[in-house]
């Protein structure tokens, strides 16, 4: 049987194992805190959880180390607004639109 690694099963697929997710991308931070392209993997397995605390830690953290990328604020302004936290919202989806005009 070919087992899978959960990293490669999609965070938003209804059929991931979200846990596995979250626990391997811990793992795999823990031992390379730099692999910072982890936490957005990681933020959408918890938006999916509908932990949207977990996602805002790992959001925020991943919109400091990258502030002119626009796909950490677009993802949290997705947190944002699954928590109802619409000014929130508004405002991060304004920045993920000023950082990349073209974003969809």
């Amino acid at each position: 049987m070919n087992e899978k690694s959960s990293l490669t099963v999609g965070a938003d697929d209804r059929s991931a194992d979200h846990d596995a997710v979250i626990a391997e991308t811990t793992a795999l931070l823990r031992q390379y805190p730099e692999l910072q392209v982890a936490l957005p993997l990681r933020a959408q397995a918890h938006i999916a959880k509908r932990d949207g605390a977990a996602a805002l830690r790992d959001l925020t953290e991943l919109a400091r180390a990258r502030p002119k990328d626009a796909v950490p604020q677009f993802l949290l302004g997705r947190t944002y607004a699954m928590m109802g936290r619409v000014p929130e919202a508004q405002a991060a989806f304004k920045e993920a639109l000023k950082l990349d005009p073209n974003l969809q």
